[in-house]
C-alpha cells in the first residue's frame, strides 16, 4: 500500500494496526478513529487488492467532498457481491444495534414518500423505479416485494404512510422484515412486483453450501413461527450473543 500511494506526492498517508473482533468491527473502528482525529472524508479499501489505483481513491474522495451537505456513502462493488471500497463523509452511529433499529434509524433520515429497503448484496433491475411505483399504485396494496434470485429476506417497497401506521420495523436483530410484513397484511395486500426480480450475491451460499444456508434459513423461520424469540434466533444464526440494547 505504501508503494501504491507514496508514488503520488500530492497524497499524504498514514497507517495503523487494525482493531476489532471481525472485519465489520475493524472497519467501524477505522472510520471512528479517523473522524475523531478531524478527517472530513474517509475511504477504506482492502489492502490485498493491488488493482486499486490512486485515481480510484481520488474519484471516491471527490464524490465525498462534493456532497458535504449530505450524508454520503461511496461504494466500490466487487464481482463477488461484496465491496472493494467504502467511503463516508459523516461518522455513523455504530451504537445502533439490531437490523430493526438500524432500518428505523435510516428511515428517519429518508425524505421521500416511498421507502425501499434493499440488502447490501442485492442488485435491483434497471426498471425498478417504474415497476415498484406501478405495484404500490394498485388498489389495496400496502407493500410490494421483488422476486428473489441469485447471481449464478426479500427486498421490499413501502409507502411512508403505511410504514408509520404500523410503527416502523420491530426492533429485532433478525426477522424484522417478516414481522413487518405480517403487520402490513392487516392494512392491505402484499404484492409481488411485475417484471424482473432482484439479483442477490450467491457468495454466502457458495461459502457455506446451498443446502446448509437454505436449511438454516428455513429452520430459523419455522422456529420464529413456533415462538422462539428473535434474540435467540439471532444468536443461533450469527453464532454469538446479541448485545443488550441498553
Amino acid at each position: 500500500m505504501r508503494y501504491w500511494l507514496e508514488r503520488r506526492a500530492d497524497i499524504s498517508c498514514w497507517w495503523r494496526v487494525q482493531d476489532g473482533e471481525d472485519l465489520g468491527h475493524k472497519m467501524a473502528n477505522a472510520f471512528q478513529d479517523a473522524f475523531k482525529e478531524g478527517t472530513e472524508n474517509v475511504v477504506l479499501v482492502g489492502s490485498d487488492i493491488p488493482a486499486i489505483t490512486a485515481d480510484i481513491l481520488e474519484e471516491a474522495l471527490q464524490i465525498l467532498q462534493s456532497t458535504q451537505e449530505e450524508d454520503v456513502c461511496v461504494l466500490g462493488p466487487a464481482i463477488d457481491g461484496g465491496y472493494y471500497l467504502v467511503g463516508l463523509n459523516r461518522q455513523t452511529d455504530s451504537s445502533v444495534i439490531g437490523r430493526g433499529v438500524q432500518l428505523n434509524t435510516g428511515t428517519q433520515h429518508a425524505t421521500g414518500d416511498y421507502l425501499l429497503f434493499l440488502h447490501a448484496d442485492t442488485q435491483l433491475p434497471l426498471s425498478w423505479q417504474q415497476d415498484a411505483y406501478r405495484t404500490l399504485c394498485r388498489p389495496g396494496v400496502v407493500v410490494g416485494a421483488f422476486r428473489f434470485g441469485l447471481d449464478v429476506v426479500e427486498d421490499s417497497n413501502h409507502s411512508r404512510r403505511q410504514f408509520q401506521a404500523v410503527g416502523g420495523f420491530p426492533e429485532f436483530p433478525l426477522l424484522e422484515d417478516v414481522e413487518m410484513v405480517q403487520q402490513l397484511k392487516q392494512h392491505g395486500h402484499v404484492a409481488i412486483v411485475d417484471g424482473r426480480g432482484v439479483v442477490t450475491s450467491a457468495r454466502r451460499w457458495r461459502k457455506h453450501g446451498y443446502l446448509k444456508v437454505t436449511s438454516m434459513n428455513t429452520f430459523i423461520l419455522l422456529a420464529y413461527k413456533m415462538g422462539v424469540h428473535p434474540d435467540t434466533l439471532a444468536e443461533w444464526y450469527y453464532g454469538k450473543k446479541v448485545p443488550d440494547k441498553d
